[in-house]
């Protein structure tokens, strides 16, 4: 009867650690690149974008970000600063969200990419991995600019 109790009592704990969720991988910081030189319109250095695209992605299987709502901010300074507040979630907690933030074209559009990368040979829950995320956008001369996130038009900037 001991030996039953004990045997039902180590696959319960075997069963328990089994389900402890893993550590959620933090987003990996990119830093100001070199030899990227160029200026946002504004003139100032662009801004550093922590869901940049990151070095050894290119070994990673790149799938969607599910988007459940986005906003442009203006944060209070002079020249303003704009960012892009997007929240959604990813297909699982292995997954890692990267986002690209183009220059304004010539049509004046801020094109944004969100997505997600991830090992195609780990192993993970398969639960929704929520996220909220600010993009910093920079800073811009006069006019207006479209912000395109994802293929969708999603709103304009006018400084």
């Amino acid at each position: 009867m001991i030996n039953r109790v004990w045997l039902l009592l180590m696959v319960l704990l075997l069963l328990m650690s089994a389900c402890a969720p893993l550590e959620a991988d933090a987003p990996t910081p990119v830093a100001n690149d070199p030899d990227a030189t160029a200026q946002s319109p504004g003139g100032e250095e662009p801004p550093i974008n922590p869901y940049a695209p990151a070095e050894g992605d290119e070994a990673l299987t790149r799938d969607e970000a599910f988007i459940d709502s986005q906003d442009i901010l203006i944060l209070e300074s002079f020249p303003p600063q704009y960012q892009l507040h997007v929240t959604g979630s990813l297909p699982t907690p292995c997954h890692h969200l990267r986002a690209v933030v183009e220059e304004p074209n010539e049509q004046n559009q801020i094109q944004v990419e969100i997505y997600s990368v991830v090992d195609p040979n780990r192993v993970c829950t398969q639960v929704l991995s929520p996220f909220e995320v600010s993009l910093p956008l920079g800073s811009y001369s006069s006019g207006s600019y479209t912000v395109i996130l994802n293929g969708e038009e999603m709103g304009e900037i006018t400084p």
